[in-house]
């Protein structure tokens, strides 16, 4: 794992479908889903039958999801107010900073929105936690409604990020749990990926909690 190499933007693209065009450079790994062909969802611990996931809802001690999570139509913990959310709803994937409808197939709520209506979010990129510089995971959406995902492999604040994705046009973007929590996997045929910040043994002999929440998704 690289933590301390210079920030790099040049991206290659790297595999590409009509499903998800995948790019990386040193720093970033960028997923752009097609929603006409690529399914999303919501589960409770680490799904094992899609073709992605990544970690979603930062958690208190213990475990809990922060925020809202709705399964299958089934909502498993309650909304809390601030944040944003990444949602399902009539079988189309949504970003909203602030807004989620009152009732979806799936939904994960994050804690720290980071566009809205294609506007940063100042106030909270110069709150302290944002300044720190840890792994960082950004899921968006943009004008034409693909879903946008980014994975840091270095350590950033929060404004670099977010400032990178712009570059993708973002509308609406929140933040997925990042730091330790990092948990990403991409598998089709003529491709795969995985980054983890730690590994499952080595959080299980810290004392670590693992992520709850992940959204995930399979090719149509």
């Amino acid at each position: 794992m690289t933590f301390f190499t210079p920030c790099s933007t040049e991206m290659e693209v790297v595999f590409k479908n009509e499903g998800v065009t995948i790019s990386k450079s040193a720093s970033y790994e960028v997923l752009e889903f097609n929603p006409k062909h690529f399914e999303f969802s919501v589960s409770e611990g680490r799904p094992t039958n899609t073709d992605f996931y990544i970690n979603a809802n930062y958690f208190f001690k213990g475990g809990e999801p922060m925020g809202l999570v709705v399964v299958n139509g089934k909502k498993k913990h309650n909304k809390r107010k601030g944040g944003g959310f990444f949602y399902v709803k009539n079988g189309k994937p949504s970003v909203s900073s602030r807004y989620c409808p009152s009732s979806t197939q799936h939904s994960a709520q994050s804690v720290f929105w980071a566009i809205n209506d294609g506007k940063i979010n100042n106030f909270g990129v110069n709150e302290n936690h944002s300044k720190i510089k840890v792994l960082r995971t950004l899921i968006g959406q943009n004008e034409k409604g693909q879903i946008i995902l980014i994975v840091s492999k270095i350590r950033l604040d929060a404004k670099t990020i977010i400032e990178f994705g712009e570059t993708y046009n973002l509308v609406d973007a929140i933040f997925c749990d990042g730091g330790t929590s990092v948990d990403y996997y991409f598998k089709t045929d003529g491709y795969f990926s995985t980054f983890k910040a730690w590994s499952d043994g080595v959080k299980s002999i810290i004392g670590i909690d693992q992520p709850p929440v992940y959204i995930g998704g399979n090719f149509k």
